[in-house]
């Protein structure tokens, strides 16, 4: 039954299923036709619309090329007119576009050449700052830093030299004295370097190319022409950036050697003294502004010029004043021998030079000169400024004797820097005189004459940088070229000052030209007038012939003195000299009696101690010698050597005290048997009989020639002043109570 129901059931399930498939057959059929009539439907509205859109396209494609024809005959004909214009403006594109690629390149090329000029011309630009900070001196305070048979030449130089430069006509903006702008003796490019009109050249830049030439030594010659350019580019904006300064530094006059002492080495204190034979009267009258200088030159000066500048001002100062050539800026001051006060000593020095007044115990705090001179560079930025207007508006008062300076050679700032920016003036673009210099010169140009001749302030300033080169501080030749640099200043300033009073004669001598017509007009007053001059000027010459036979009298007179005191100054050296040989035989007769009892004294000891109980004492460590070095061989090294060392050491011991002995005995029977009373009143009674028998001599090296000038002066009046002094009197009486109480 279960077999027949599992068939029936599966024959109705077939059944259902086939029925099931045929139904989804039919299904699938129904649907495949209407999707196919839908979709032929769909491809035939799809070609009517393509057959639409594509008639429409041509349609408008055929219009479309009717209007293109029509436009492209205007863009043609536009084309030809762009294209002529865009011809014109791509010339002046690629023109200026080339012309600026150009002018940036050369751009370049002058920055990077400006860059290399700088690197170079660090040094020759700080001697010059450094030699134009000291203007208001007639000599540079480096001066005494130079070689003795250097500054021996420049003194004789220094007057002719700055006569010849001062002498020149005045070219360029220097007679304006503008700074800062365009005036009309320079409206271009072609009046920034100075034409030399007359065979020679100016003598100032021939000097300052030839001192830039042995500071720039190490630049090849052909690249010193563009080092010079820059150089005095650098010169002028470096002169109107300190003109444009706001503010200015108080100067402050620091005498040397008045608080303390002055270095035994640095004679800064007595340069400008000594050197005032020198001084000239021009260098009188040249007045320069109160203000620091210095202080205003290292402040605008850039970062590495300022501590070149310091590092050189510490450096060569500390060499000089130490004697030591060897000093770098890393080696440590106290090492070199420089205590507190030496250091104190020489920033009193360093602060007269830059006229600031500087601590004095930092070279105690800074050892080193590089130390140092970091924190002067330091110091220096942070020192505070002074208004202007408040300079202005004080007025400097004179003394009653005092002499007031004339208009004239008064310099101010503006005068002073157009000075120095007129220095890059005379240097830039004088290629003649850089052949010269360099030793390019052609010999055919030097036959026909059209060369450059050098001068003999020229050749001395070659022979002087030659004996710096050969001193022992290598820093001569900076310091040389740092007072060449000076000198040729202060003479373009004295040019400066001849120029004003060319001016000022100009101006006279035209007022009184025009003022003569009118005096015309008055000739009867005039006549009178010359007669009463006549009268005044017969009489005031016949006092100035009465005051000068008064001069030659006193002069005569003076004359007279003068060459009396030079005959008693050459006695008394000739006394002097004479007293001092006899001295010294004194002293070599004294040295020699030392030197016999020295001797006798030593014989004295040998005697005593190798006497006939010394000679025995002396055989018999011999004879205790002898018998060991017999037992050597049965002794070990070490031991033989401890036993003669002992017993040459007992030796030594007995014969120091046998001789101690002796001597003792001999001192005994030398001395007398006297109570200490007895001493005491000896001693007061040879102190009485001072003097008595001979004069009293202030050492026993002291001749007795030297102690009877001296009793016999001392005997006469005095020359000068009152004849006796109280104050010595109780001197010589207190110095004779002292030897009375200290024992012989």
């Amino acid at each position: 039954a279960a077999r027949i129901q599992a068939s029936v059931r599966g024959i109705f399930t077939r059944q259902r299923h086939r029925r099931r498939l045929e139904a989804a057959i039919r299904i699938q059929a129904r649907i495949r036709g209407l999707w196919g009539r839908q979709k032929v439907a769909q491809i035939q509205r799809a070609a009517g619309k393509l057959q639409r859109n594509w008639r429409r396209f041509q349609a408008q494609l055929h219009v479309k090329q009717m209007v293109y024809e029509r436009i492209e005959m205007l863009r043609l004909k536009r084309l030809d007119v762009l294209r002529a214009k865009l011809q014109e403006a791509a010339i002046v594109v690629l023109q200026r576009n080339w012309r600026r690629h150009v002018d940036a390149q050369n751009a370049i090329d002058e920055r990077k050449e400006k860059g290399d000029a700088d690197k170079r011309t660090t040094t020759m630009l700080v001697a010059l700052l450094e030699g134009a900070s000291a203007l208001r001196h007639f000599i540079h305070p480096w001066w005494r830093h130079l070689p003795p048979q250097v500054q021996a030449i420049l003194k004789e130089l220094k007057g002719p030299l700055q006569r010849s430069i001062a002498l020149l006509p005045v070219t360029g903006k220097l007679g304006s004295e503008e700074l800062g702008r365009r005036g009309l003796n320079v409206a271009s490019m072609e009046h920034l370097q100075g034409v030399q009109a007359s065979k020679d050249p100016d003598l100032a830049s021939h000097l300052l190319l030839q001192v830039s030439r042995h500071l720039l030594s190490h630049v090849p010659a052909e690249l010193f022409p563009e080092t010079i350019k820059w150089a005095c580019y650098a010169i002028g904006h470096q002169a109107i950036k300190l003109h444009q300064t706001d503010g200015y530094y108080p100067q402050e006059i620091i005498p040397v050697g008045k608080d303390m002492p002055p270095h035994p080495h640095d004679k800064l204190h007595c340069l400008f003294k000594e050197m005032d034979i020198y001084k000239t009267r021009t260098d009188s009258m040249m007045t320069f502004p109160e203000e620091s200088m210095p202080m205003l030159t290292l402040t605008g000066m850039p970062s590495h010029h300022r501590h070149v500048f310091l590092t050189a001002e510490v450096l060569v100062t500390m060499r000089q004043a130490l004697d030591s050539p060897a000093i770098s800026t890393d080696d440590h001051l106290k090492f070199q021998g420089l205590d507190a006060s030496a250091g104190a000593q020489l920033m009193e020095v360093l602060g007269a030079e830059i006229e600031h007044r500087l601590p004095l115990d930092w070279p105690n705090q800074h050892g080193t000169v590089a130390a140092l001179a970091q924190q002067l560079g330091s110091h220096v930025m942070e020192v505070k400024k002074e208004p202007l207007s408040e300079n202005k508006e004080e007025k400097k008062t004179y003394a009653k004797g005092e002499e007031k300076p004339n208009s004239l050679s008064i310099f101010n700032r503006a005068a002073v820097m157009r000075v120095i920016q007129q220095v890059g003036y005379l240097m830039r673009d004088q290629y003649k005189i850089m052949d010269s210099v360099l030793g390019l010169q052609d010999e055919e140009s030097t036959k026909k004459g059209e060369g450059v001749r050098q001068g003999r302030f020229v050749l001395m300033t070659d022979r002087l940088f030659d004996m710096a080169d050969r001193a022992p501080h290598d820093h001569c030749s900076f310091v040389l070229a740092v007072v060449l640099f000076h000198m040729i200043i202060r003479a373009l300033v004295l040019r400066l000052l001849y120029h004003r009073a060319a001016i000022s004669l100009q101006k006279r001598y035209r007022y009184l030209k025009k003022k003569k017509k009118s005096r015309n007009a008055v000739a009867p007053a005039i006549c009178i007038q010359r007669f009463w001059r006549g009268l005044r000027t017969g009489l005031q010459i016949t006092r100035m012939e009465l005051a000068v036979e008064k001069i030659q009298h006193s002069y005569r007179a003076y004359r007279w003195n003068s060459r009396n005191a030079k005959f008693l100054k050459a006695t008394l050296h000739l006394q002097r000299v004479w007293q001092g040989a006899l001295t010294r035989q004194w002293i070599r007769r004294l040295n020699e009696s030392a030197i016999d009892i020295q001797r006798y004294a030593r014989g004295l000891l040998v005697r005593v101690s190798l006497d006939r109980f010394g000679r025995e004492l002396l055989r018999k460590s011999q004879t205790d010698l002898t018998q060991l070095m017999k037992r050597r061989e049965e002794l070990g090294e070490d031991e033989y050597l401890a036993q003669a060392s002992a017993i040459a050491e007992k030796a030594k011991i007995s014969l120091s005290k046998h001789r101690d002995r002796n001597v003792d005995l001999r001192r005994n029977g030398a001395s007398t048997l006297k109570s200490k009373q007895a001493r005491i009143l000896d001693k007061r009674k040879k102190i009485k009989m001072k003097g008595s028998l001979q004069p009293v001599r202030i050492s026993i090296f002291e001749t007795f020639c030297a102690v009877a000038r001296r009793t016999a002066q001392s005997q006469q009046n005095a020359r000068f002043g009152c004849i006796h002094s109280g104050v010595l009197t109780e001197v010589r009486k207190c110095h004779r109570r002292l030897n009375r109480t200290m024992p012989n």
